[in-house]
């Protein structure tokens, strides 16, 4: 026996099993020996039925069959065809021509029984090692291989993510960036309306602010693609700091029951505890809700909403007058009779315009209707003002009446300054200042907008026409028992 042989092969063989299967048991032993120099000792069976059931449970790492001992079954076997035993055949002179049935079987060699068994076992178990060990490498391989696939497919979804978190945010940006090019726009409605109508992951949206006494929710008029009008709902008690929770709950509710689908809530808030408006938007998929920025869009479009809000408050610290027609007659008398410097020069009159706003249909509906309240100043202050501050022009508003005003504007700017009130006075909200301004949703009350010739004749005759006007209109509602009862002269 080599004794480095020994050394080595117990070293590589550590915790190694073997099985035997012979048919001779004074060979058995002979093999049995050279094992146990390596500490190892092999399970010898006598019946090929226990070989493979050994071999079936515990699968040895090594087996050495007789080549007298197989029989078809042997051949037939899965361990055997699937090549997962680990085999040496053992022959002697006399079965050397059995060898043939196992050219098509995976082996370690063949174990020559009429020459020295421990050379030919070592020789085997090197092979062996050697197969053990490219073995190992394949499987290490294999795994890292897996392993590197799992962490490429981890790296692939972490990829994936990042670009639906990059697209997400680039597409939050340019929405962004969409709306402040809207900060010229009248209002807030009007600004995220135009672009919410061209987003094409957006399929609808509604808004809902709360009427005037803060009873009802109401979807504001709008006239754009893709905005819904939501019938108004009645809240049951009155939201007196904007929109509460148990309406925002009710909202939430109709809305989705309305418009269904993917429906994403946002309250928008200005400076009151809490919101405002409530913008409900249906978008295409749930990956748009699920990967866009809602919270940060929340917040934005409240800050958009603010700076709305600040320029209509700009308007109380403009620089337009509010005046009386008694200052009217008395800057256009003066100009006539030359009393101001401008009317000393050729076309003196060219300095100012006048433009006439006649707010007829409104009033009516204010003044007729008992079961509505009307904020009167509320609206007066509101209007001329948001119109200063949107278009950033100056004037002299004077009021004769309910219905009439008379805006001074410099000639130079007339047309256009015309052009933008007209503009302005039909997208006007005017439904907002009716307590229920729901049931006036629907109702016109654009004003009348015409130009007013700058003499003292022409503004007397526009005030005369309309004084008689309203006069004979009041004489023909009047009762005959309402004029006896105003005659002087009947009474007696």
């Amino acid at each position: 026996m080599d004794a480095n042989f020994k050394q080595t092969t117990r070293q590589e063989v550590k915790h190694f099993s073997v099985s035997l299967l012979m048919s001779d048991l004074q060979d058995a032993k002979r093999i049995t020996d050279v094992f146990k120099q390596l500490g190892i000792v092999p399970f010898v069976c006598k019946t090929e039925e226990e070989f493979l059931t050994i071999c079936e449970q515990e699968k040895p790492h090594f087996s050495i069959v007789d080549v007298k001992k197989m029989s078809p079954r042997f051949f037939e076997h899965d361990l055997i065809t699937n090549d997962q035993l680990a085999l040496s055949f053992y022959y002697q002179l006399g079965t050397k021509p059995l060898l043939s049935a196992t050219y098509d079987i995976f082996n370690y060699g063949y174990i020559n029984g009429h020459q020295e068994l421990t050379g030919q076992i070592k020789s085997i178990l090197n092979r062996f090692n050697h197969m053990d060990s490219f073995r190992a490498q394949a499987t290490a391989a294999t795994e890292t291989e897996t392993s590197y696939e799992d962490k490429l497919g981890r790296i692939a979804t972490q990829v994936q993510k990042l670009k639906e978190k990059d697209f997400y945010h680039s597409f939050f940006k340019s929405i962004c960036a969409r709306l402040e090019n809207e900060k010229s726009s009248d209002d807030f409605l009007t600004a995220t309306s135009r672009v919410f109508s061209t987003i094409k992951e957006i399929q609808t949206y509604t808004f809902l602010e709360l009427s005037t006494s803060g009873h009802k929710l109401i979807s504001p008029k709008l006239y754009f693609d893709k905005y819904k009008e939501i019938p108004s709902l009645w809240l049951g008690r009155s939201c007196s700091s904007g929109i509460e929770f148990f309406a925002q709950n009710m909202a939430s509710q109709v809305c989705l029951e309305l418009i269904g689908g993917d429906l994403m809530s946002l309250l928008i808030k200005g400076h009151k505890e809490e919101p405002d408006f409530m913008l409900f938007l249906k978008v295409e998929d749930e990956d748009f809700i699920n990967h866009f920025d809602w919270e940060s869009f929340e917040l934005y479009l409240s800050g958009l909403y603010t700076h709305f809000k600040l320029k209509e408050r700009a308007v109380g610290n403009g620089t337009s007058e509010y005046a009386n027609p008694w200052s009217l007659f008395s800057l256009v008398d003066e100009i006539g009779n030359g009393r101001l410097p401008e009317s000393h020069v050729e076309g003196g009159y060219d300095r100012y315009s006048m433009i006439k706003i006649n707010f007829n249909s409104l009033v009516d509906k204010a003044t007729l209707s008992t079961k509505q309240r009307f904020y009167w100043q509320k609206f007066f202050t509101e209007f001329f003002s948001g119109f200063e501050a949107r278009n950033k022009v100056t004037f002299k508003i004077y009021s004769y009446g309910l219905k009439d005003t008379i805006m001074l504007v410099d000639r130079e700017n007339e047309d256009e300054i015309k052009k933008e009130l007209v503009r302005y006075s039909r997208k006007y909200p005017y439904w907002r200042y009716f307590e229920q301004g729901d049931l006036v949703l629907n109702e016109n009350f654009v004003p009348e907008i015409s130009f007013i010739s700058t003499s003292l004749l022409s503004l007397i005759n526009e005030l005369t026409n309309n004084n008689s006007a309203n006069i004979n209109e009041s004489i023909r509602e009047e009762t005959p028992d309402n004029l006896m009862r105003s005659n002087p002269q009947q009474s007696m």
